[in-house]
């Protein structure tokens, strides 16, 4: 029974007293009973260590303890050091956790005889969890399929401490590096090098919270950034030692990237001792990536680079000039939304990073239609689908590949790919996998949202395969305005509004400032609710009318029941979150007189939406979306 088996729970607490009785309260309300929760005060200057002694004081699970400010790392090795269970879980203390995670994980662990078992998460940015469908579907890996999928596709959800119990034997030599940023980076893999086998289940247990200023939020300096380097060396080495060829050779290719982008960083800074140690690592992994099983384009590139950077670079520079794939220097922009028009100085020599994240769900071709023009961009795919298709499509092309493991939607898939950036601290271009635009255009837009200091997001405007327009901009959702629609009055709206997510370049400050998107949307709607979050803290969204780019509009769903009811169900979540239930109530009644007084007029295909979406409001749309989503499920 799994109720004989004593679980530890490690909980690393530094100045987080805000948070922490969210976490601690989830941890002792598990259905898994049998529980030793070990809380390490990692010298927090805030009221996190006496919350702790409080709860230790109320229930003789919880234990504590006090140590000097030392670091995550070291907080969770002095938990290890004090476990006495036969398997531990570890939580961060901003985050909690679902009542039956220990219990799920446990019997997974048990059922499938794994030293491991993981679970999925969800992304939060506030205390509520995201409206989801959990399922149900378990897969039993053996180490090298495992350490496949940890350096492949899965490696974000792979890589993370949390979400995962342990077998306590795997800690048996192995704790996390003390003093080091990234320090899952450095170990996981390992332990899943020791696991006999690993369980992965697609039910979201783990309850992520987003902090703007937590650590994996703010821009990451050049010493984090260099660790992730050393990191994934060590990881390469580790992986041929294994014979796993090809998974080292991804490791080595995220380690060279990195350490390209970041030679012109350090140049730019002036200090020559750590260009130096730049130029010496990337020659090394250069040298590995020549000995790995890659391409002989990429093992090319990378020797030529590692010897020549800047003649390459400015021969980049060069062709897409000539090319005409580059923005030129000057370039009218007019935005229309917003503020009036401006004719800016934009020096993209400036400019902080640019880097493109596509949330795909099928339509390899599409897919493929959308990444070729991007040139030499950094692209980050996140693949909702999981299809092997896709992977090999972003092999191809040079995109960093990413599965989450399971389909969380829009919002899911942006944070996962926000979650992975390739170059921290830059400004992030979402591109819908139905959508096409040109790499010249991209740099305009790019020039348009520097061009004012309180621009959060710019898109442009956009035409579908026939060249006809396609509206690009929408008054915020309210109840105010549901009802000037039903009563005819829709041309007094408020004229302030959100920008279309299907092309959209998000400025990396206001990213820093209000997070990720809020994953409890699952389509539609996250784009309206990051926007309006960002109007709310004094930020601006303008279209860029002189840039032009296609949507064909079919990369979400051909179904378009289902996609009607994904939109109107994100929008009752939009208004329930910002206007409360009173508000959605009133919206939603204002929706139903409009569609009611206007299908007795109408007539045809027209009168046939018009009492869908009627009949749709009548039983609520969350309501008909987690039906339609049970469903699917099922199946």
């Amino acid at each position: 029974m799994t109720a004989d088996h004593l679980v530890s729970i490690v909980v690393p607490v530094y100045r987080v007293e805000a948070f922490l009785h969210r976490c601690l309260e989830s941890l002792l309300t598990q259905t898994h009973r049998n529980l030793e929760i070990i809380l390490v005060d990692d010298g927090s200057p805030d009221r996190s260590g006496e919350i702790c002694d409080d709860y230790a004081a109320s229930d003789s699970r919880v234990s504590v303890i006090h140590q000097r400010n030392a670091g995550p790392s070291a907080a969770r090795n002095a938990g290890l050091d004090r476990v006495s269970g036969e398997y531990v879980v570890f939580v961060d203390p901003d985050d909690w956790i679902h009542e039956d995670l220990v219990e799920h994980l446990l019997s997974l662990a048990i059922e499938s005889h794994a030293d491991l078992a993981i679970c999925g998460f969800l992304r939060t940015v506030d205390s509520t969890v995201p409206d989801h469908i959990d399922l149900n579907s378990v897969t039993t890996l053996e180490t090298d399929e495992a350490l496949r999928r940890y350096a492949g596709p899965t490696t974000g959800q792979m890589t993370a401490p949390w979400a995962k119990l342990y077998a306590t034997h795997l800690f048996a030599g192995i704790r996390y590096p003390e003093g080091r940023n990234d320090e899952d980076v450095f170990t996981t893999y390992k332990l899943v090098a020791a696991a006999n086998r690993v369980a992965l289940s697609e039910r979201a247990l783990y309850y992520y919270f987003v902090r703007p200023d937590s650590t994996t939020q703010v821009e990451q300096r050049v010493d984090q950034l260099l660790g992730r380097v050393m990191a994934l060396r060590e990881q390469a080495a580790f992986f041929e030692a294994r014979g796993l060829s090809e998974v080292s050779g991804n490791c080595l290719k995220r380690s060279f990237l990195i350490l390209r982008q970041l030679r012109p960083r350090v140049a730019a800074s002036g200090d020559r001792l750590l260009l130096r140690d730049i130029k010496r690592d990337t020659k090394a992994v250069a040298q590995a990536i020549r000995r790995s099983p890659e391409s002989q384009q990429i093992k090319a590139f990378a020797v030529a680079y590692s010897f020549w950077p800047q003649p390459i670079d400015a021969t980049i520079w060069i062709y897409q000039r000539l090319s005409g794939r580059h923005q030129p220097s000057a370039r009218r922009l007019q935005p229309t939304v917003g503020a009036p028009q401006v004719s800016p100085a934009f020096d993209e020599t400036l400019a902080p990073g640019l880097e493109v994240m596509v949330v795909a769900y099928g339509s390899p071709d599409l897919l493929r239609a959308a990444l070729e023009p991007l040139g030499d961009l950094p692209v980050t795919v996140v693949d909702n689908s999981s299809l092997p298709e896709i992977a090999d499509l972003c092999a191809g092309l040079g995109c960093i590949y990413v599965d989450p493991g399971r389909n969380g939607g829009f919002g899911s898939g942006v944070n996962v790919g926000l979650a992975h950036r390739q170059v921290p601290g830059s400004d992030v271009l979402l591109l819908n996998p139905d959508a096409v635009i040109g790499l010249q255009d991209i740099r305009a837009l790019q020039a348009g949202l520097r061009s004012h200091s309180d621009v959060a997001s710019v898109g442009p405007l956009q035409v579908d395969e026939s060249g006809n327009p396609v509206r690009v901009t929408w008054p915020f959702p309210s109840p105010g305005g549901t009802w000037l629609e039903a009563l005819g009055l829709h041309r007094v709206r408020p004229t302030e509004g959100y920008v279309s997510g299907a092309i959209l370049l998000l400025r990396s400050e206001a990213l820093d400032q209000l997070g990720g998107f809020d994953e409890q949307y699952f389509l539609y709607a996250e784009e309206a609710d990051w926007e309006y979050r960002a109007a709310r803290a004094g930020w601006r969204h303008l279209v860029i009318d002189t840039v032009t780019a296609m949507h064909v509009g079919g990369g979400t769903s051909s179904d378009e029941t289902r996609r009607m009811t994904h939109f109107h169900a994100s929008h009752e979540r939009f208004l329930r979150k910002h206007y409360g239930t009173l508000g959605w109530q009133a919206a939603r009644f204002g929706q139903l007189l409009g569609d009611g007084a206007r299908s007795v007029i109408r007539t045809g295909p027209v009168r046939d939406r018009l009492r869908a979406r009627a009949r749709l409001y009548l039983g609520g749309p969350m309501n008909r979306e987690r039906q339609m989503m049970a469903k699917r499920a099922e199946q």
